[in-house]
């Protein structure tokens, strides 16, 4: 049995198979009256891929243990295809590492192992197809990913007129995220779901409906284009924008 995780959703119906690649990166080069030698260098990035279903109906065997408003409300999947899909795109669109968790346990709820890496969300595709009735699936490819950051040298002159170098701490690679300027409606949703989903914050809804010239917030049209940053012709002008965003 086998309990499988991408980043907070939970994959609902775990796929029949897991390939795992170990790659290399050795080079091979010809050498004077030795011919070919091989060069080892550390090994590559590890890939994992997997096909799993995107249930669009409530099957008995499935592992979701949240559905409907109670989901919605935690803000994680709940193991239908349109909602994992949505967070598939999250994890792409992102661009940031999340943790992949791999449970086997055998059928009598004994723990054999996990495997728990961080890693990127390198592709995706969806299929449907007619033969498989309402469902979907998707095919994902991830890469292990490691941290790493750039260290900076600061040159200066000392008392004595010397040049000396100094290190700063290495700025990490992850957390940063590309500034969001606006989004799209869903359907159904209304300008204060659509806060709470992209800003995290419910109340700022009044902010964006003036700034958006909304009358009417809980009217909206899926697919509708809500803009989150206001045009500044000066620096000055920024104070008195209330709520506005400046990068």
């Amino acid at each position: 049995m086998y309990y499988m995780y991408m980043d907070n959703m939970q994959i609902p119906i775990p796929p029949p198979a897991l390939k795992t690649k170990i790659g290399s990166r050795n080079k091979t080069i010809d050498l004077l009256e030795k011919g070919q030698v091989n060069v080892i260098r550390s090994p590559a990035l590890t890939e994992i891929s997997f096909r799993f279903m995107l249930p669009n109906s409530k099957y008995p065997f499935s592992q979701q243990v949240v559905r409907g408003m109670v989901a919605s409300f935690m803000g994680v999947s709940d193991g239908m295809a349109p909602a994992m899909i949505d967070e598939l795109e999250r994890m792409k669109s992102e661009g940031q590492p999340f943790q992949f968790i791999v449970v086997r346990m055998k059928d009598g709820g004994s723990y054999i192992n996990m495997m728990n890496v961080k890693v990127t969300l390198e592709s995706y595709s969806i299929e449907e197809a007619a033969d498989e009735g309402y469902d979907m699936y998707a095919d994902v490819t991830l890469r292990a990913f490691k941290d790493y950051g750039a260290k900076r040298i600061v040159v200066s002159t000392n008392s004595e007129g010397n040049k000396v170098g100094r290190t700063e701490a290495a700025r990490p690679t992850t957390g940063h995220s590309v500034p969001t300027t606006s989004f799209a409606v869903k359907a159904g949703e209304t300008l204060a779901q659509g806060c709470k989903r992209v800003l995290g914050d419910a109340s700022r809804w009044s902010q964006l409906a003036s700034l958006n010239n909304i009358a009417i917030p809980a009217v909206l049209q899926a697919g509708q284009i809500i803009g989150m940053q206001r045009k500044v012709e000066s620096p000055t002008d920024v104070m008195s924008l209330p709520g506005a965003v400046m990068y």
